[in-house]
């Protein structure tokens, strides 16, 4: 292990891995932090929207590996259970990048990615390692490293937090968090022949939703049910409603969940006092996380990555400077992606009673216009990151449905409007 880097990157995982290789082709050494804490057990991001794709290209990291992934080429929503008058929305496409998507197992996207990484030879790998203490972090960090009852300390000049929602290194770099739980999803695995619409993602929102379902690899796909949670109550243990699923599709997944235990996450708005802090900053979910139903999360730690390295470029390697304009250019992005995710959240989970209405103005709004369709997945794509988009569209929205409809909606969306503006 070396005692002594530019940068010590607390968290091998997608976040992790591009940020060491963006910072890596500054010519930076970098030593990556993994505890190695068992990525398939659990239920994690498995599809990378096109810029998130975009950004792997810039760094470098598509390689091989990537070989396998299904390529996706935007989503598909079922308003009912029927497969008849479903919606389109395809991804943008244009002359800087092909619309599409790539989605794959959570553990082999991570270990394709770390593998690429430690290709550089700047990069090198703590494995089984944890940071487990954080000194000076405004000057010359020390990093504290513990596995089991060794301890080593490594000097560096910045400390990359990349160590997920519940970071440790976010606490030690003295940034406080407020964690809200807003639902549990529960993933099963089933036969990818047992989708629909090959080469779509699929959004089932018929009710108690919404059901999300994609492709994984060649033979199999995930389905991932959502229960809503109001932040305090513990999670029900009834099983999945299959309503919203067409006859072939509910029943493959009748049958995993008799033969599964289904893996489990536990969703959070996860909202950060600050996004750096001297010479510790957060990356992907360690700087904030939100509902996962604009599946945005890896999207989002790519291009952390991508844009702080071009911040510390662009500043001449002056990592102050850089780091409060990569603070500046991520704070805008992470609202965006809170504000859409709760939204949509709030509509597609809300009760028949509250948000039906809301729901069917949703789909008649995308019937409508290829300008609608193609409005929504630039949000849901992150190619567009403009919190008066997502308020526009959501106007819309509402002209599209009724009037008593959008009035229910207009004080949740002002509570999300208002919290999104305390995200950092």
């Amino acid at each position: 292990m070396s005692t002594d880097v530019d940068v010590v990157v607390a968290g091998g995982g997608v976040a992790g891995s591009t940020a060491a290789a963006a910072l890596a082709a500054l010519g930076w050494s970098v030593l990556i932090v993994e505890p190695g804490q068992h990525p398939e057990r659990r239920l994690a991001g498995e599809l990378i929207h096109p810029a998130g794709v975009a950004g792997l290209e810039t760094l470098g990291l598509l390689g091989s590996d990537f070989q396998a992934a299904v390529r996706l080429h935007g989503f598909t929503v079922f308003p009912t259970a029927c497969e008849t008058g479903c919606i389109d929305l395809p991804y943008l496409s244009g002359a800087d990048r092909p619309g599409v998507a790539l989605s794959m197992d959570h553990s082999a996207i991570g270990k394709a990615l770390l593998g690429a990484t430690l290709a550089h030879p700047r990069v090198t790998l703590a494995q089984g390692w944890r940071v487990g203490g954080l000194n000076a972090p405004d000057d010359a960090p020390i990093v504290t490293l513990r596995r089991n009852a060794v301890t080593e300390t490594v000097t560096c000049r910045l400390v990359v937090a990349a160590d997920g929602a519940a970071s440790a290194v976010r606490g030690y770099a003295g940034l406080h968090h407020r964690r809200i739980r807003n639902a549990v999803l529960t993933g099963y695995r089933v036969p990818a022949e047992a989708l629909p619409r090959p080469g779509r993602g699929h959004v089932f929102t018929a009710c108690a939703g919404p059901v999300l379902a994609y492709a994984i690899s060649g033979e199999d796909a995930r389905v991932l049910f959502n229960r809503r949670l109001d932040g305090t109550v513990r999670e029900p243990h009834a099983p999945p409603t299959l309503d919203a699923l067409p006859p072939v599709l509910r029943e493959t997944v009748a049958r995993a969940i008799t033969a599964q235990s289904g893996l489990r996450f536990v969703s959070s708005d996860v909202r950060v006092s600050g996004i750096s802090r001297g010479r510790v900053v957060l990356v992907g979910d360690a700087g904030g996380s939100c509902h996962p139903i604009s599946a945005s999360g890896m999207t989002m730690g790519i291009t952390d990555a991508v844009h702080l390295g071009q911040a510390i470029a662009g500043c001449g390697g002056d990592i102050a400077q850089a780091l409060t304009m990569y603070g500046r250019e991520r704070r805008s992005r992470q609202r965006a992606r809170v504000l859409l995710a709760a939204m949509l959240h709030e509509v597609l989970s809300g009760d028949a009673t509250t948000m039906g209405s809301m729901r069917s103005a949703m789909h008649r709004y995308w019937l409508g216009s290829d300008r609608a369709r193609a409005a929504s997945m630039a949000l849901l794509g992150m190619d567009d990151l403009r919190v008066g988009t997502i308020l526009r569209e959501f106007v819309h929205v509402g002209l599209a449905g009724s009037l008593s409809a959008f009035a229910r909606f207009s004080l949740p969306m002002m509570r999300h409007v208002v919290g999104t503006m305390r995200v950092q």
